[in-house]
């Protein structure tokens, strides 16, 4: 990261207190390999066996690995920002990255005539934001952003190859932040917010395995509150909503256009409250008890071979937490999902049935020093 610093006091104008630039750049590079081997037919025992000069082994018959590649991905990018003080009120921010990513794919199953498939990929991606203060305790904020992600180096079509473009994506979000109120006991934001992405993949069972195809875009809107009180000394609460419509915008199987998207709730909630003893003989105890709602959800998109749904269940999860802090000692007791409630996380995204349940009862006890 190299900061730099411009200002624009040298004449007169409105942004006199002077621009900041971060500009950032990384870098990283992943590689792995997947690859399977397979044997078959009658094998004998060696003669270094001691056990035995020669015995028949059962034959075992393997069916041919669907694939076996190597994929390495590069991604290179470069981020530049600025905030700029347009008034006493009034903040604007903007900002760019440029992302460079790289994959390539080899196909190691025909080890004389080796398959490669490679991918580049480059783009600039804009932000913009605009902040109105009008006192210490509020603002009011809009953004825009733009975003891009490459397809996974491992995502094949039904041919074996990697030919999709890069899941773009436009978010757009209007909010208020406030804090410091009631003495600084109680902060929060609420926003909304419109997401929309492009070039989507979604996998489906083929014969060669999972298979990925670009189905088109899916939109989410939505409203999201966040609120952080401290009603008295030593207590904390913390609560969040979001009401979501999460749903595809467009298909290559118009029966999926306007469905839900899988896996994402309307409505979800989320209620954590904690008490910390400040003085006595039980000071450093602290305890925590909180709640996780999940509405109901899709657990697959419909289409026109199976125009059904599968729908999963809402569910509320309760977690506690006691807390103990003394001299340089900390010990933590967790229970989650504290009464053993069945419920499912989310459903797999082929046509085959992969319903992934959520953690049962589960305990988690720590014990931290801290040395300075």
């Amino acid at each position: 990261m190299v900061p730099s610093r411009a200002s624009a006091c040298g004449r007169t104008t409105s942004i006199c207190s002077g621009a900041r630039a971060e500009i950032t750049s990384d870098a990283s590079t992943t590689t792995s390999i997947q690859a399977s081997r397979l044997s078959s037919g009658q094998v004998k025992s060696s003669t270094g066996f001691s056990w035995a000069s020669t015995v028949d082994v059962t034959p075992t018959t393997r069916t041919v690995a669907s694939s076996s590649t190597a994929f390495t991905s590069d991604s290179v990018g470069a981020y530049v920002s600025d905030l700029l003080t347009l008034s006493e009120h009034w903040k604007a921010a903007a900002g760019v990255r440029a992302a460079h990513e790289k994959q390539e794919i080899q196909e190691l199953r025909l080890l004389n005539v080796p398959t490669r498939t490679k991918t580049a990929d480059k783009g600039f991606l804009p932000m913009l934001g605009l902040l109105y203060q009008p006192s210490t305790f509020w603002t009011l904020y809009t953004s825009y952003a733009e975003s891009y992600v490459p397809a996974p180096a491992s995502s094949i079509d039904i041919n074996g190859l990697n030919p999709f473009k890069p899941t773009t994506g436009e978010q757009v979000e209007i909010g208020a932040k406030t804090e410091g109120l009631l003495g600084s006991r109680l902060t929060g934001t609420l926003s909304l917010f419109r997401i929309s992405r492009k070039d989507v993949l979604n996998t489906f069972a083929c014969p060669i395995g999972t298979c990925s195809q670009q189905v088109g875009g899916e939109q989410s809107k939505g409203i999201e509150l966040e609120m952080n009180a401290r009603p008295l000394t030593g207590w904390q609460l913390d609560f969040g909503y979001s009401l979501l419509d999460a749903a595809v915008s467009s298909s290559l199987d118009p029966i999926q256009v306007g469905a839900r998207l899988p896996n994402v709730a309307r409505n979800s909630a989320n209620l954590w409250s904690r008490y910390d003893v400040t003085s006595g003989a039980l000071h450093g105890l602290g305890i925590g008890v909180g709640l996780v709602y999940t509405g109901e959800r899709a657990g697959m998109l419909p289409s026109s071979a199976n125009p059904g749904t599968l729908q999963l269940p809402s569910y509320t999860v309760t977690d506690l937490a006691v807390y103990y802090l003394f001299s340089q000692y900390t010990v933590n007791l967790k229970v989650g999902n504290v009464f053993d409630k069945t419920y499912y996380e989310s459903a797999g995204s082929t046509p085959l049935v992969q319903i992934l349940p959520g953690a049962p009862r589960n305990i988690a006890l720590e014990f931290r020093r801290i040395f300075f």
